[in-house]
């Protein structure tokens, strides 16, 4: 968490220090995207990333997909709960755990919305099927939780077991996984289901208070219209909240970033804003008022914070 009374920026960017310079403000957060599996695993890439936020002061926020980089075979959110990709989580928790700094990790984020392997319903509305059911998505969250935290094999297959899940299925030694403790879920869905049908919404997904740490949602600023309705109830979990990504989409809106700055003042619990700058469709180099409008606001003091 920030100090009291702050929020930290952040941004999701190949090259960070290039946002910092071009908004004037140095921003804690960085937000990556990581596959599972492959060479991720065997060239210890979670450490690496984790070790170049920390060198530029930094908390990595690790965006875990589901999709084997080695084969680009999807994984179901049932597979993943019966434990197929234990071993590839266990070689991530030792990762992020040794680091011993913060390391916040967000699995499967926008799972309500269809262009994710992993969520329940196809564009049409239809069904998945049961390997995709919501049910299967918060088991599976729940069990990549349990692992990503650590502790010895006992531990992480006693919490297993509490959570109605099967034992490890990957060898793990007696002693574990030591836990740094500082090692936080953030659970981020949209603020509305796409397909917006029944049982497509963020509260179907919820996997339970003792699995998540941050809870977060993703905003984005489309022909001048940004879907607000879904930010408060999504605060109304009563976890520490954030915008896990926000931008103006192709377009140079100002208000919106004011919008999005304001928001905090009514909101104590946002943790951070977290700006996503993957791509010249949301770069605010092109943008020179919402640009103008970020540099000034993110002066305030509340967003003051080194990581």
């Amino acid at each position: 968490m920030p100090p009291v009374g702050h929020t930290r920026l952040g941004v999701g960017s190949k090259d960070p220090g290039s946002f910092d310079r071009l908004t004037r403000h140095h921003h804690d957060v960085w937000l990556m995207f990581d596959m599972l599996g492959g060479s991720w695993v065997r060239w210890h890439g979670v450490s690496t990333q984790i070790a170049k936020a920390t060198s530029s002061h930094r908390i990595a926020m690790i965006t875990l997909g589901v999709t084997r980089v080695s084969d680009r075979r999807k994984l179901s959110p049932g597979s993943l709960a019966s434990g197929k990709a234990d071993s590839i989580y266990l070689s991530y928790s030792s990762q992020a755990n040794a680091a011993d700094v913060p390391v916040w990790i967000r699995p499967m984020q926008e799972m309500n919305g269809y262009w994710m392997s992993y969520c329940a319903f196809n564009a049409n509305g239809t069904h998945r099927g049961a390997s995709y059911s919501t049910g299967n998505y918060k088991k599976a969250f729940r069990r990549i939780a349990i692992i990503m935290r650590g502790g010895t094999r006992a531990e992480i297959n006693a919490a297993l077991h509490a959570a109605g899940l099967r034992q490890l299925q990957a060898p793990l030694p007696v002693a574990g996984i030591p836990p740094s403790g500082l090692v936080a879920m953030v659970w981020n869905p949209q603020g509305a289901g796409a397909p917006n049908v029944r049982g497509n919404q963020p509260h179907d997904y919820w996997p339970g208070t003792r699995y998540v740490d941050y809870v977060g949602d993703d905003l984005y600023d489309q022909g001048f219209r940004a879907y607000w309705k879904g930010m408060q109830p999504l605060y109304n979990y009563g976890k520490p909240f954030i915008l896990g990504e926000w931008a103006p989409w192709g377009i140079d809106d100002p208000t919106f970033v004011s919008q999005v700055f304001n928001w905090v003042k009514t909101h104590p619990r946002t943790a951070a804003l977290v700006y996503y700058d993957y791509s010249s469709t949301f770069s605010l180099g092109n943008k020179p008022r919402a640009l103008k409008a970020y540099r000034t606001l993110a002066a305030r003091t509340r967003f003051q914070t080194t990581a």
